[in-house]
């Protein structure tokens, strides 16, 4: 068993995931599966819940997922029905690990900037003492 990469050799050639291709022959405008561009996906997945009356999932959920999810049942009564059920399946919110590396790269890049800051001030500093000592 292995995790889908949905079909990356398929994806380098420029075609779609066979899971896709294979749906959309045997189930036509049907199918449940598409493929694409995220804001393509993201405008396909709000004209079918607008058209079902439904709800997404995957727009704002753990920061924004890579798929979206359509149910004419809201996604809350899923996740709380998973929680009476105490499933394997429901995970907990997951913590962006981006936010860290984005801390950390703020740090490496103003880090040196105060220091050359605090270098031409502490510069500027002497030269004007230095001025002021020779009058």
């Amino acid at each position: 068993m292995y995790k889908c990469d949905l079909c990356h050799e398929r994806l380098a050639k420029g075609m779609i995931p066979a899971c896709v291709e294979a749906c959309g022959m045997r189930l036509g405008d049907r199918r449940p599966l598409f493929f694409g561009r995220r804001e393509e996906m993201r405008k396909m997945a709000h004209a079918r819940a607008k058209e079902i009356g439904g709800f997404i999932y995957g727009e704002e959920e753990n920061g924004g997922t890579a798929t979206f999810y359509v149910s004419r049942v809201p996604f809350e009564r899923i996740h709380a029905r998973l929680r009476e059920e105490k499933s394997s399946l429901l995970m907990g919110k997951v913590q962006n690990a981006l936010d860290d590396v984005n801390r950390w790269a703020k740090g490496f890049l103003f880090g040196p900037l105060a220091a050359v800051a605090g270098a031409v001030g502490l510069a500027l500093f002497h030269r004007r003492n230095e001025g002021k000592g020779g009058k």
